[in-house]
């Protein structure tokens, strides 16, 4: 189900949001019925839930009247079972947020595959009868170097996950986000007690409704005929045949 989270700023109900993914992970979409949230640690940016500088300064100030290998016991602890160690048991899923088709997404991660275009309310109503807590909120982009966000106001690992580096920008964002222990995953203790990372789970499948989440799957530009008819094919699985256009940045221009 879909949880608000007062950290989480979110888009307008009838926000475009787009999902760009290969053939591949269009079929195990519409065979699984469930959309693949990624373990935070298996993301490209290694950057993911970590802190800006000026994040870790004001954590740090409370450590001020600690002996100097006190302040690095602390440190090194929480930077293993802190904010690192969150990665671990954080589940992601990522959407792009825009009006319009992006010719740099497509070029990105689908240069030969698809983009579910959906909007921010359908994607609420298709994971609304999931029994897991579900966190959707706009991604905030800052400079690592000399911005942050109030970690005193609200330390909670799960802030980190919301925020990524200006340099990521383009990608304007919308991240779903699940920080709980899944149902049925497998746990092992980490390095030490108390503490638990799922072992050989490089993420989780959630059951969604299709029809509430699919408006259109959209072929990528430049695909040749035969192209939308095997995804019009595939997408006839789960009854969005229908659903499927070709890329609007395939259209003919006007002279």
């Amino acid at each position: 189900m879909f949880y608000h989270d007062t950290a989480f700023a979110v888009p307008d109900l009838e926000a475009k949001i787009w999902r760009f993914m290969s053939l591949a992970e269009l079929v195990s979409l519409l065979s699984k019925q469930a959309l693949f949230f990624s373990r935070a640690d298996k993301l490209d940016d290694p950057f993911e839930g970590s802190l800006p500088k000026l994040a870790v300064a004001q954590a740090e100030e409370g450590f001020d009247r600690l002996t100097p290998r006190g302040r690095e016991l602390i440190r090194t602890t929480r930077q293993q079972h802190g904010y690192l160690q969150s990665k671990l048991w954080t589940m992601v899923n990522c959407w792009y947020v825009n009006d319009h088709e992006s010719a740099a997404m497509w070029k990105l991660h689908a240069s030969d595959g698809v983009a579910i275009q959906s909007t921010f309310r359908r994607f609420v109503d298709a994971v609304a009868h999931s029994k897991l807590e579900i966190r959707v909120g706009l991604v905030r982009y800052l400079d690592y170097e000399t911005e942050s966000w109030d970690v005193a106001q609200d330390p909670r690992t799960i802030v980190s996950i919301i925020h990524k580096r200006k340099s990521f920008k383009h990608e304007h964002e919308l991240r779903a986000v699940i920080a709980e222990p899944i149902p049925g995953g497998i746990y092992s203790l980490a390095e030490g007690p108390g503490y638990l990372s799922p072992a050989g789970l490089p993420g989780i499948y959630v059951e969604v409704d299709l029809t509430q989440l699919v408006e259109k799957i959209h072929v990528s530009p430049g695909s040749p005929p035969w192209f939308q008819d095997v995804v019009r094919t595939i997408a006839g699985i789960a009854k969005l045949d229908g659903t499927v256009i070709q890329s609007k940045l395939d259209d003919d221009p006007l002279w």
